[in-house]
């Protein structure tokens, strides 16, 4: 299984943490998600082109971490 191989690298690799992924029930294709420290970017798309990915099938979103939620405050 190709996609679960490349998962594998990019957390050997340090370059993504809380690698998953979800496998199609019928093409054999995958879903396949992580997140990515962003200096390292260039090499997971390195990765992924280098095992066969278009670069049409990958998919980059940017979001920002707000910090852990505490209980009992208000939002502002």
């Amino acid at each position: 299984m190709p996609q679960l191989a490349i998962g594998e690298d990019l957390e050997d690799l340090g370059v993504a943490r809380n690698v998953a992924l979800a496998q199609d029930v019928h093409t054999g294709h995958g879903l396949l998600t992580a997140e990515v420290y962003a200096e390292s970017t260039d090499a997971v798309l390195e990765r992924l082109v280098s095992s066969g990915a278009t670069e049409e099938d990958i998919k980059l979103a940017r979001l920002d971490e707000v910090g852990p939620i505490k209980l009992g405050r208000t939002g502002a």
